[in-house]
């Protein structure tokens, strides 16, 4: 980086006589950076919240002596008087910016020359800290100064502090954009600091910069954060060179988006709100430089230690006790370390200089392969080469050869190589009297896929395998000529205090001997494994016993295996608690045992609440991961004797034994509730999940499993009635209840087909208008026996019993026949809405029933309106969003209903294709009284008219409401102050009265 391009002295300072035109030229200069801070920020008379100017001539001051200073001063003090007035200022206002200027550059050039040290801040932090201090700080201080209250006494109706702010702030940032460029050229001349800016990784660096910060800037969050990283990074890459180009293009990037209008600063007022803009952005750019700057004189600190640490080294290298030896790649000695001299006899001058050949070569007994010989003329490294060394009495060593080839800037050849000599004369010998014992070895390698194991003829272990080692808990090396008894713990399954010595049986009899089926090998560290084996007397040729050799195989796997099978059949394999068939037989023991003892116990079914949104939303995976994390949970608040079982699903049984009561069962319930509603981590999310849980208690709501976990069911479903994340205590009205559901399903069923079902109209009102724009089909049920039931009883009924699918073409049917006797309607322009259920948003034959539904009435798409309420959506989102756009293909309308009342925002309507939201009536219906409904509900409005979307408001009772609701933007009302439901062929297509006036008169 710049460390290598320093001279070895500082750069001259230019000639002190400068030629006139190169003075002009810096006036020149200073004018157009004057012009185009001015035309790029700041409006006639006021002050520019970036100016380069200033900073510029302070380092054309700083380039030439002092002397030529008044003239740099006056052709700058012109360029600035020359700027304003090009740009439209007065020549008054336009003089009122000259002595701040001129004073600023003054005072910042003498500072700089007399207390700064210039060509030191590229590399020291010190001092680009005191050149900020003594430029930024202090000059661009006294300059705004200066020159506010200049300006002020011209318009004292001014804010002086804010011009202050805005003056100073602004000269700041133009310090910091041109003096580090300055200080650069100051320190390494300008061709060189060329060279350290146009630098191969300067571009990418100065491209990524530029485009990080328009990014950051027009938008990201939070973007002085980023513009920070980026030049952090640039500087961390190039140095100070590339913080001194991110410095001048993060400014530009940011002034440019504002003066384009792609950054809007946020409002602010009085003396500081200069500083809130200009003050991030000042801090974003310094943090860079300071950092560039010392990474330079951390490398130049590098390149100083590294010099002393290689004359360190060469010390070393000379007094090492190691062969060492360096050539050059002609293969002449460089160099060669003291022991290298003394272990072969020479002296240092007979040997540097010649051919490290007359020494040593290879050797040919040693060499494996041909094809190793060129490496050594190769550049390439070597290691272990055998080779011959001659020492200077003439005898020959076997040595093995290591080298590296390296880089030596100090010659011009510019490799070099390193390489040490091993002597490994007597080490030969000895592998040589130990390759005779290791032939006797190879007849034990022939299986060596079990344990081996081989011994001599007093049991003592002379080979073991790595199996072996493993089974026995003995390192091979600390297991050899141990007995055989010490290092294989050989016990009876049976009988675990009777050893067993098959290897002393085996020489004692000379015969093959086999384990026990039953076996087991206790290892050196406390495991057990379950073995089988034998041992097999070695004869040499002569027939005499030479040892036992014994081959040992672990079974531990097989009778694992078996034990995770009976394990599978009574354990869930997600989660590994007991499944459906070990609770039943736990419950019956627990019926079994409290029968015997009089105590009590209870049966929990456990639901998790919404878990299925989990799936839809995170995926199958996290919900995985979310089961088994409860699960654990579960397991670990509950005692050893209770059991955790899962059903399936998201669904779990608890067996709690010797309960003492409802109360005792109930505070374990609130315990298990709290533990599960604390936050999970799911990779990098983090939910809450909640439990419905229900409870029956033996024997006073059960005296068998299945009645128990028939009434804990029913228990559950009270729980999910009531709001979820809750338990409840079986109650046998629970039971009736779910009798009178199933009551309620068949009569539902029967009366379906005995035309009991009827629709209702309610119209929906344009309330600018005056007339009516739609009418919601409402189903309504006369049973044969009893009084009306209300949907709200009998669409749930018809959730759980699976008859909505059949009730909702029943509706569409009832649709078909209002269109066919009610011709004038269908005639009409008013919309007819139809409510949708959840299981028909997920039914694939849905779309078919509404396109049948069109084609048979003749009904244009239009005008039929689907209304899909809001959990419906975010229950399964995907699927509803495929089954949304094949309905919007068909070219009907979609609308959301009972809006604010589920889990999603307006944010996720833009992925769905739906025409108009419902404000849900509760919302509504004290939206005169209460100022969070109101704040809520202009949201919704807000929001909606961005999305396109339009927005009817339900359950609209009163005229105050009305006035709400038209002042907030929302024309479209349904509700009883326009109209109540009636029967479909009641109802009038136009309303009976007038349009409302402001007075808010009612339709009906």
């Amino acid at each position: 980086m710049i460390a290598r391009l320093m001279p070895e002295q500082p750069a001259a300072t230019p000639p002190g006589r400068p030629a006139l035109w190169s003075l002009l030229l810096w006036g020149l200069l200073s004018l157009l950076a004057a012009l185009g801070c001015i035309m790029l920020m700041r409006q006639p008379g006021s002050i520019a919240p970036l100016w380069l100017s200033n900073t510029l001539i302070v380092c054309a001051m700083l380039a030439y002596t002092p002397r030529h200073w008044p003239t740099l001063l006056v052709a700058h003090g012109l360029a600035v008087l020359g700027a304003n007035m090009l740009t439209g200022g007065t020549a008054t206002m336009a003089l009122a910016f000259v002595p701040g200027n001129v004073l600023e550059a003054w005072m910042g050039a003498w500072l700089l020359r007399r207390h700064g040290n210039v060509r030191s801040v590229i590399h020291e932090p010190n001092a680009l800290l005191q050149a900020l201090l003594l430029g930024p700080a202090l000059a661009a201080g006294l300059g705004a100064l200066a020159g506010s209250i200049t300006l002020f006494m011209l318009a004292p109706a001014g804010d002086l502090l804010g011009m202050f702010t805005t003056w100073w702030l602004g000269s700041a940032l133009g310090w910091v954009c041109v003096f580090p460029l300055g200080a650069l050229a100051l320190a390494l001349g300008p061709r060189q600091a060329l060279q350290a800016c146009l630098q191969a990784l300067q571009l990418p660096l100065a491209l990524l910069v530029a485009g990080v910060t328009l990014l950051a800037f027009s938008s990201l969050p939070y973007p002085y954060v980023y513009v920070a990283a980026i030049g952090m990074l640039a500087a961390y890459c190039g140095g100070f060179a590339s913080a001194s180009l991110a410095a001048p293009i993060t400014v530009a990037a940011c002034f440019g988006l504002i003066s384009r209008g792609l950054m809007v600063l946020p409002p602010q007022t009085g003396p500081g709100a200069d500083a809130l803009h200009l003050l991030p952005l000042l801090l974003a750019v310094l943090s860079p430089l300071l950092l560039g700057a010392a990474l330079e004189q951390s490398r130049r600190r590098n390149a100083e230690q590294l010099a002393r640490r290689e004359a360190r080294y060469r010390s070393l290298y000379t007094r090492a006790p190691t062969l060492l030896h360096s050539t050059d790649i002609e293969g002449r000695l460089l160099s060669v370390s003291s022991a290298w001299l003394q272990h072969f006899g020479y002296r240092e001058s007979e040997v540097l200089g010649r051919k490290i050949s007359d020494f040593i070569s290879l050797d040919p007994q040693g060499l494996a392969s041909p094809e190793l010989l060129p490496v050594l003329t190769a550049g390439e490294p070597v290691e272990d080469l055998p080779m011959l060394a001659r020492r200077a009495d003439g005898k020959l060593r076997r040595v093995r050869l290591s080298m590296v080839w390296e880089e030596d800037a100090g010659r011009e050849q510019g490799l070099c190589s390193m390489a040490s000599l091993r002597d490994v004369t007597e080490e030969q010998a000895l592998l040589k009297r130990l390759d005779e014992e290791r032939q006797l070895l190879q007849i034990t390698l022939t299986s060596i896929a079990d344990g081996v194991l081989s011994t001599d003829e007093q049991g003592r272990i002379i080979f073991i395998n790595r199996s072996a080692s493993r089974l026995s808990g003995w390192d091979m090396n600390a297991a050899v000529g141990q007995a055989v008894t010490e290092v294989l713990n050989l016990r009876a399954a049976q009988d675990k205090a009777r050893a067993l010595d098959p290897v002393g049986s085996c020489l004692a009899t000379g015969r093959m001997e086999t384990l026990p089926p039953v076996c087991v090998l206790q290892a050196r560290d406390g495991h057990s494994y379950a073995m089988t084996g034998s041992a097999s007397p070695i004869h040499d040729a002569t027939g005499h016993l030479r040892g036992v050799v014994m081959v040992f195989q672990d079974v531990s796997r097989a009778r694992e295996d078996a034990r995770r099978l009976n394990h599978m059949a009574h354990h869930d394999a997600l989660t590994g608690l007991p499944n459906r068939v070990l609770l039943m037989d736990r419950i019956e023991q627990a019926c079994s045992n409290a029968a015997r003892k009089g105590q009590g116990f209870a049966i929990g079914f456990v639901d998790l609440d919404h878990f299925k949104l989990i799936n839809d939303t995170l995926g199958h995976a996290m919900g995985d991961q979310l089961l088994q994390l409860v699960a654990q949970r579960l397991s670990g608040e509950l005692r050893s004797t209770d059991t955790v079982c899962r059903l399936g699903g998201d669904e779990f049984v608890l067996l709690l034994s010797e309960v003492q009561g409802p109360e005792h069962a109930a505070r374990v319930a609130e315990k298990l509730l709290r533990q599960v509603a604390e936050p999970i981590a799911l990779g990098a999310r983090q939910v809450t999940a909640s439990l419905s849980m229900g409870l029956a208690l033996y024997p006073d709501d059960g005296q068998g499993a299945e009645e128990l976990m028939k009434h804990a069911d029913i228990a559950l479903y009270r729980a999910k009635q009531l709001g979820r994340n809750r338990y409840c205590l079986y109650d046998p009205a629970m039971a009736a209840t779910a009798v009178q559901r199933l009551q309620m399903a068949q009569l539902l069923r029967q009366d379906m087909e005995a035309e009991r079902l009827y629709l209702m109209l309610q119209a929906q009102v344009d309330i600018e208008g005056g007339r009516y724009v739609a009418a919601e089909a409402l189903l309504r049920w006369a049973p044969s026996s009893g009084p009306a039931i209300g949907p709200a009883e009998f669409i749930p009924v018809a959730e759980e019993s699976g008859l909505m699918l059949s009730l909702g073409r029943h509706v569409l049917q009832l649709v078909a026949r209002l269109l066919f006797e009610r011709r004038d309607l269908l005639e009409s322009e008013l919309r007819l809405a139809i409510n949708v259920s959840p299981q028909q948003l997920v039914d694939d034959r849905f779309p078919e029933d509404v396109q049948r539904l069109l084609r048979e009435t003749g009904l244009p798409p239009p005008r039929l309106e689907l209304e899909i309420t809001e959990s419906a959506l975010m229950g399964s989102p995907e699927e509803s969003r495929r089954t949304l756009l094949q309905l919007k293909s068909l070219g009907v309308r979609l609308a959301v209903d009972d809006f604010g009342t589920g889990y999603s925002s307006l944010s996720h309507l833009k992925h769905f294709p739906v025409d108009a939201v419902k404000i849900d009536r509760s919302f509504v219906q004290d939206l005169d009284r209460n100022a969070g409904d109101r704040a809520l509900v202009r949201a919704i409005i807000a929001m909606a008219a961005s999305l396109g979307l339009e927005c009817v408001a339900e359950g609209v009772e009163t005229e105050s409401q009305v006035q709400l609701l038209r002042e907030m933007g929302c024309h479209l009302m349904q509700g009883y102050l326009f109209a109540h439901p009636m029967p479909y062929n009641e109802m009038p297509l136009w309303p009976s009265l007038r349009r409302i006036e402001p007075e808010h008169r009612r339709l009906h």
